[in-house]
C-alpha cells in the first residue's frame, strides 16, 4: 500500500497539480477535436498528453517515496515525455509558420537528434542525479551544465517561433476571439519557454521553494481561466439558442 512521504516535497504537489490540470486541458482539446476536426485541438491535445505525463512523473512520484535510485528512473521517463512533447510542438511549429515551405521533417529530424542526444547524455555520458532535500522538502533533479545549455538551446529554438507567430498571428485575426486566442497562446509558450531556459540556466535544472509556488499558482490561474472561458462559451451558447427558440 503507498503512503505519501513525510515532509511532502513542494515540487511534488506543484507538479502534480500541473498533471492535473495539463490532462484536463488535454481531454477538453480532445473533446473539440473529435467535433470540429481542427488540426490545432488535435496538436493541442498531444502537446498536453504528453507534457501532463512528464509532470505526473516530474511529481507523483515524489509524494510517495524518497528513495534517489527510484527517483532517478522517473526523472528520466519524465524527461522522455518532455522531448516527446518538445517534437509535438515542433509539429505545431511547422503548422503555424512553415506548413506552406517546406515538409514537417524538416523540424522534426534535428529536434529529434538534438533530443536522442540529450536523453544520451544525461542518462550515460553525463549522468544526472537526484538529491532529496528533506529539510528544505525538495527533491532536485541536477543535470550536468552541457546538458542544461543543450535543453536551453530546444527550448529556445522551438517554443520562442511558436510564440511569435501565435503572436503575430493575434494582430492581424479581425474576429476579437480569435485574435485574443492567438495571442494568449503565444503568450503561454512565451511564459513556458522562458521559465524553462531560466530554471535550467539559472538553478541547473532544480526547482526551489519559489518557483513551486509559483508554477502551482500558475497552473491553477489557467485552469480557472480555461474553466471560465469553457463556462462562458457554454452560456452563450444556451442564452443564443433560448433567443432563437423564442423567435416568431
Amino acid at each position: 500500500m503507498l503512503t505519501l512521504v513525510n515532509p511532502i516535497p513542494y515540487n511534488g504537489i506543484s507538479w502534480t497539480i500541473g498533471w492535473i490540470v495539463v490532462w484536463l486541458f488535454a481531454f477538453k482539446c480532445f473533446r473539440i477535436y473529435r467535433v470540429t476536426r481542427n488540426p490545432l485541438a488535435g496538436m493541442y491535445c498531444s502537446i498536453a498528453l504528453l507534457m501532463g505525463t512528464s509532470f505526473f512523473f516530474f511529481g507523483v512520484p515524489n509524494l510517495f517515496t524518497q528513495d534517489p535510485n527510484t527517483l532517478l528512473k522517473t526523472y528520466y521517463l519524465a524527461d522522455l515525455f518532455a522531448q516527446l512533447g518538445i517534437l509535438a510542438q515542433s509539429r505545431l511549429l511547422w503548422f503555424i509558420g512553415f506548413k506552406n515551405k517546406f515538409s514537417w521533417w524538416v523540424i522534426a529530424l534535428p529536434t529529434l537528434l538534438w533530443s536522442i542526444t540529450i536523453l544520451l547524455l544525461e542518462t550515460r555520458l553525463l549522468p544526472s542525479h537526484v538529491v532529496v532535500d528533506t529539510g528544505a522538502r525538495l527533491v532536485l533533479y541536477i543535470d550536468q551544465a552541457p546538458v542544461l545549455y543543450m535543453k536551453s538551446m530546444l527550448y529556445a529554438v522551438i517554443a520562442f517561433p511558436i510564440s511569435y507567430f501565435f503572436i503575430r498571428q493575434g494582430f492581424t485575426q479581425k474576429v476579437f476571439k480569435a485574435k485574443i486566442n492567438s495571442i494568449a497562446a503565444g503568450l503561454v509558450f512565451l511564459f513556458v519557454s522562458t521559465s524553462s531556459i531560466q530554471n535550467a540556466l539559472f538553478t541547473n535544472g532544480s526547482d526551489t521553494k519559489q518557483t513551486c509556488i509559483t508554477n502551482a499558482a500558475l497552473f491553477l490561474l489557467f485552469q480557472l481561466v480555461s474553466s471560465s472561458f469553457t463556462i462562458y462559451k457554454r452560456l452563450s451558447t444556451k442564452r443564443f439558442q433560448t433567443s432563437s427558440g423564442s423567435r416568431p
